[in-house]
């Protein structure tokens, strides 16, 4: 399991990102490989004039001490993206 952010978007001055969990497994089988694949989002992290917040699944809001202490550096490494111009959302 590893967790990652998503690319960021930007909408209405709010920039985006989902946390999301990707698992990946292969194994083989006599002479055939069997890959399987998923990606879960785990949080939305939202940020407007400086001030990030970040949300669960069901919409509760996070207290961002517990946040970094689950997702060390996620919280900074996403304050610290630059929005893609194709990533705007009109």
């Amino acid at each position: 399991m590893r967790i990652f952010l998503d690319p960021p978007i930007l909408r209405a001055g709010m920039t985006f990102s989902a946390l999301t969990q990707n698992n990946i497994s292969a194994r083989s089988m006599g002479g055939a490989i069997i890959i399987c694949a998923n990606k879960h989002p785990v949080a939305l992290l939202t940020r407007r004039d400086r001030i990030t917040r970040i949300f669960d699944l069901n919409g509760r809001e996070l207290s961002l001490v517990d946040f970094d202490q689950a997702y060390p550096g996620k919280r900074a490494a996403f304050e610290a993206m630059k929005v893609d111009p194709e990533d705007v959302v009109s």
